[in-house]
């Protein structure tokens, strides 16, 4: 509750929580609200008892030690924070390398061929130089070539 700097911003974002995921429990945004409130209080409670969780640096470990059946509706929205993805990083690279692969000139490539070049560049810190063999053996043995691959 310290984090808040007064109740008035406190209940602003029990109201906004329970707007938002009022769905995920199908009652009314009331009932959340209320569940909330009285469940942070217990909270609060357990938190100045029991000084193991207040040592809890991660969430999941957090979970483990709250029991659902005082704690639904928070355990709801820890379960919601741990599924969360922390940014979208790796799908904004994947957009931006396709940007820059799929020029005017590679545009009758394949799907497959542009697929792994898109992994290759995305994945440059794998090293693939200890498979260079295999990957020849591969294309090699590939019929779909208008040359023929001499070893």
């Amino acid at each position: 509750m310290k984090c808040f700097k007064n109740t008035e911003q406190l209940n602003q974002s029990i109201k906004d929580i329970s707007n938002q995921y009022s769905e995920l429990f199908g009652e009314s945004i009331f009932s959340i609200e209320q569940k909330l409130r009285g469940e942070l209080n217990l909270l609060e409670n357990k938190l100045k008892s029991d000084t193991d969780l207040t040592t809890i640096t991660s969430a999941i470990t957090f979970l483990d030690k709250l029991d659902f059946d005082y704690f639904p509706v928070f355990s709801l929205f820890i379960k919601i924070l741990i599924t969360l993805p922390i940014s979208i990083a790796t799908a904004e690279r994947s957009f931006s390398s396709l940007r820059l692969l799929k020029t005017w000139l590679r545009t009758r490539m394949s799907e497959e061929r542009l697929t792994g070049l898109a992994l290759l560049y995305i994945h440059k810190n794998i090293d693939i130089h200890n498979n260079i063999e295999n990957i020849i053996n591969r294309f090699a043995n590939d019929k779909n070539r208008k040359l023929d691959f001499i070893l």
